[in-house]
């Protein structure tokens, strides 16, 4: 009887394992499967998030001011080339998406060429612009009304003529925008001056800055686009620092929704920084600075090229990166003859033989001040992950 008792406790003992180990094989199988088809799902959420990852590259740069010595210097056969004072920052300027200029002066074939106070360009500085890769041309500054209204419509049909796309001036009635498009994302972009040197005439043909038409116009413009930049030609000119009136417009406009805000007139650069707005981080040039220029009082010489990569994931568009690119202006005698670049900071070793002692020292502190780069932290795919996986 204690033998049978002690087999039916162990045949019991046994069947127990046996569905023991049956639930927990086929607990543990659909958990796999289940794991498995998790997994499997998520690579095929990622595959299809990375299958609709766009980027584009956009490149700006500061005031193209051509006063009269260097209108000698392009002189050649009778006519002019200015394609020389741009071949050291052409493959930096071409490799960009989308790229855009202060063109800080007239265009008024009807006018003698003039320099500073009243600009007057030769028309090939606009066909060395776009052999250059630039695309858009900003004509809304200081000196857009100095050869005149006619000056105004002269340059900016000339700009249109070239294959340019006008920003922040035009006819009445005109768009003064540009929305420019690239790998499925559209770049808006809104341009606004404080002034120009003849008052502010013409309201509906040159955006002044005003505060209730920024807001208006941003909110417009901003369900039309994916990422919106916004110029600001103001400032002290000369003064470094960030001044109390730039920094309170900048902030609201930030507030507004611009995405960047890039900034000129004081013919000097000045930082680069990240604001946080509206839930976002916001990028802020707060000048330029020149690109181009024969101005001679320090500083005045080196600008800045805002460079940036604009994300776009399912529909989801940011800043993935920044850079700020310090430029010098050269300008040195070769055979009797005034030769000016502009030309990368990072690259000035290569001209050391056209420098004046101490200038090498100059540029490489000037442009460690002003060098800023921003990279995004990587994007959070679980907040991008639709529901259904």
């Amino acid at each position: 009887m204690k033998k049978k008792s002690i087999f039916i406790i162990m045949l019991i003992t046994i069947l127990c394992g046996i569905i023991y180990f049956y639930h927990y094989y086929n607990n543990s199988t659909n958990a796999f499967q289940s794991n498995a088809s998790a997994e499997a799902a998520y690579e095929k959420y990622l595959s299809e998030v990375n299958n609709n990852t766009s980027t584009v590259t956009f490149i700006s740069a500061g005031d193209i001011l051509f006063h009269m010595p260097e209108v000698a210097a392009a002189s050649e056969n009778k006519t002019y080339n200015f394609n020389p004072m741009f071949s050291e920052v052409k493959d930096i300027i071409s490799s960009a998406d989308i790229s855009a200029a202060n063109f800080e002066t007239t265009v008024n074939p009807d006018r003698n060429l003039s320099g500073y106070p009243a600009f007057n360009t030769p028309v090939q500085a606009l066909d060395a612009l776009k052999s250059t890769g630039f695309q858009v041309l900003l004509n809304d500054h200081n000196h857009s009304l100095d050869t005149g209204l006619q000056g105004l419509r002269s340059t900016n049909n000339l700009i249109k003529q070239y294959g340019f796309k006008v920003l922040g001036s035009g006819e009445p009635g005109e768009d003064k925008s540009v929305i420019a498009e690239k790998n499925n994302i559209k770049i808006g972009m809104l341009s606004y001056t404080y002034s120009t040197n003849y008052g502010m005439q013409y309201p509906d043909m040159i955006n002044y800055i005003d505060e209730v038409k920024i807001k208006n116009e941003i909110n417009d413009i901003k369900p039309k686009c994916d990422f919106l930049i916004v110029y600001l030609h103001l400032g002290t000119e000369y003064v470094r620092n960030v001044e109390d009136f730039q920094s309170k417009l900048v902030k609201d406009v930030a507030e507004m929704g611009a995405d960047a805000i890039l900034c000129s007139h004081p013919h000097v650069a000045k930082k680069t920084e990240m604001l946080y707005a509206k839930g976002k981080n916001v990028l802020v040039n707060y000048s330029m600075g020149n690109f181009i220029s024969n101005q001679n009082d320090k500083y005045t010489d080196i600008g800045s090229m805002e460079r940036m990569v604009i994300e776009k994931r399912n529909g989801s568009t940011r800043l993935k990166s920044a850079e700020t690119i310090p430029v010098y202006r050269l300008r040195y005698q070769s055979n009797g003859k005034t030769i000016y670049k502009t030309v990368p900071c990072s690259n000035i070793d290569k001209f050391k033989n056209f420098l004046v002692q101490g200038t090498t020292a100059y540029v490489n502190q000037v442009s460690q001040e002003l060098i800023f780069n921003y990279a995004a932290p990587r994007f959070n795919y679980m907040e991008l992950k639709p529901a259904s996986y």
